[in-house]
Order: C-alpha cells, then sequence, then structure tokens
C-alpha cells in the first residue's frame, strides 16, 4: 500500500563562504596531497567539491540561514532505502529521551584518509582537557584490538565511526563551545583538503569525547541503507563496536529503539521481522 507523506519542502542555496576553499589552504600542497591519497587509492581524492562538502557537513550546515530556528534534523541521502516503516515520531522520541544523537550502524574509515586526524584531536584536548565528557567512550575511539592495522595507520584512532549518511541529531551540540572550537581547530590543520576528513569520523570523535555516551542512541533496527553499504566486511565488526551504545534493556526478542513503554516508544519488531527486513516490500505486522 503507498504512503504519502504531508511536508513542507524548500531549497536553499550554501552560502558562498560557507563552500569555497578557505584561503589558509595552500593550492600547491593540495595537489600534492592528492597524489598520495590517489596513490593510496583513497575514493573522491581529486574531487575538490567532496573535499568541500566533507568540511560543509562537518562544521557548516548547521550555520545555515534556513536552519537557524531549527533544533534536530533527520539527514536522508539520495538512493536510500527504508526496509521499515517509520511509525513514529523520531525527534520526539529524541526530545522525550534526552538523546544527542542517533545512528544505525559503524563502520571503518580508510586509515589512509584521516592519518593526522586523530594525533591533532589529541592536541586540542591537550589545550582543552575541560572539554572531555566524564562519561566520554574513549575507549571506543582507541579500541585497537578488531584492526590493529587500522588503528596503526590512524596514530592511535580505531577508524570506527557513525555511519552519517543516516543520522538523527540535536544541532545544540554541534553548535556548542567546545564544538565549535574543534571543528576551527581542525578547520585551521587543513585536513579536510591535504588529507580526506569527512564528516563521520569528525562527528564520531567529537561526540565520542565531548559527549555523555548514554545520549547517543543506536537505533537497532535496520531502518535505512544504502546499495552497497561501503564496507561489508565492517558489519559483523561494526555491529559490535555498536554495543557501548545499545539500550540497556534489549531484550532478544526485541529489536526496535527502545523496550521502554511510552506514547512515543517505537513498534517493537520480533527477530523474524528483522530477519525479513532485506525485502523493501517487508512491513512490520
Amino acid at each position: 500500500m503507498e504512503r504519502k507523506l504531508l511536508m513542507h519542502l524548500a531549497a536553499e542555496l550554501i552560502p558562498k563562504e560557507h563552500w569555497e576553499m578557505p584561503s589558509w589552504i595552500n593550492q600547491d600542497l593540495f595537489q600534492e596531497s592528492v597524489k598520495i591519497l590517489k596513490e593510496h587509492d583513497i575514493q573522491y581524492a581529486d574531487m575538490i567539491s567532496y573535499h568541500q562538502m566533507c568540511r560543509w557537513n562537518s562544521g557548516l550546515f548547521y550555520k545555515h540561514p534556513a536552519l537557524e530556528h531549527t533544533q534536530y534534523y533527520w539527514r536522508v541521502e539520495p538512493k536510500v532505502h527504508f526496509f521499515c516503516d517509520v511509525d513514529y515520531d523520531v525527534f520526539r522520541y529524541m526530545q522525550d529521551n534526552n538523546k544527542t544523537y542517533g545512528f544505525t550502524i559503524n563502520l571503518y574509515d580508510a586509515p589512509d584518509s584521516i592519518p593526522t586526524l586523530w594525533p591533532e584531536t589529541i592536541k586540542f584536548l591537550a589545550q582543552h582537557p575541560e572539554y572531555q565528557n566524564e562519561n566520554s567512550a574513549m575507549g571506543w575511539l582507541t579500541d585497537r584490538t578488531r584492526r590493529p592495522d587500522h588503528w596503526e595507520k590512524a596514530n592511535g584512532y580505531s577508524t570506527c565511526h557513525f555511519w552519517s549518511n543516516f543520522e538523527i541529531a540535536d544541532m545544540t551540540f554541534w553548535r556548542s563551545q567546545a564544538y565549535e572550537d574543534y571543528f576551527n581547530h581542525l578547520d585551521r590543520a587543513g585536513g579536510f583538503f591535504y588529507e580526506r576528513w569527512g564528516d563521520a569520523p569528525v562527528h564520531s570523535i567529537a561526540l565520542g569525547l565531548f559527549e555523555d555516551m548514554s545520549k547517543i542512541h543506536w537505533f537497532v533496527l535496520p531502518l535505512v541503507r544504502l546499495r552497497p553499504i561501503p564496507d561489508m566486511r565492517s558489519r559483523e565488526a561494526g555491529a559490535d563496536m555498536s554495543r557501548p551504545f545499545s539500550p540497556p534493556d534489549l531484550g532478544s526478542e526485541t529489536l526496535g529503539t527502545s523496550t521502554s513503554p511510552s506514547s512515543t516508544a517505537p513498534t517493537r519488531l520480533s527477530a523474524r521481522d528483522v530477519s525479513r527486513a532485506a525485502s523493501p516490500m517487508v512491513r512490520p505486522g
């Protein structure tokens, strides 16, 4: 049965000053860096627009004038397939349960695309130790047991990150002083162009360090997936790495995002329903 959703749609232009390459980026160094990235088979390394997009999604999108009075957003990418109905208000759920960020899966990034991201982060933490949350996910960010080769190449970062092609978040976090200072530090370091720092690892590191990990929510149900998943080999390990953020009362027969009874809680699906979710025609009964 076809379902229609009524909503207001608006097309907006990204301000020129938000998109253009910053004045402090050395063009010759950028071109030389692109050659090195391509030698390591880093995807989109020679696309200036991709570097610009990663930078914009990391620290500028929430500053767009059209979002000035908006608190929550749900990122929806082209060619996304939903394998179930979303029959509840996800924004109300985030607000009622005091959640800052919601994700579906973790993936490992290409370590050769971010070799100095973690060292720059450590520099920033040394300057601002007050920003690290007492209940941070530092162990998740620095895990070296599952992908030791990634940990080595990324200089101490596991490279595990929230897959930002699906994210539901409270922009209050991005607008905080801690995140603003962190993004400005990274921006000045130049890694969005001299390497290929993506918004996914930048968002993930910031959330893992500056936010209480209890406010990071794992939407366990596979609500969304692009075809193909960037690295299918990461799915099993990614699920393991999601466990620190799983709902504490998640049961074997309940694979929804919450088991707590409330007017805003989502419909709970059985394991059988989730196993059938590979078909886009499946809908929860």
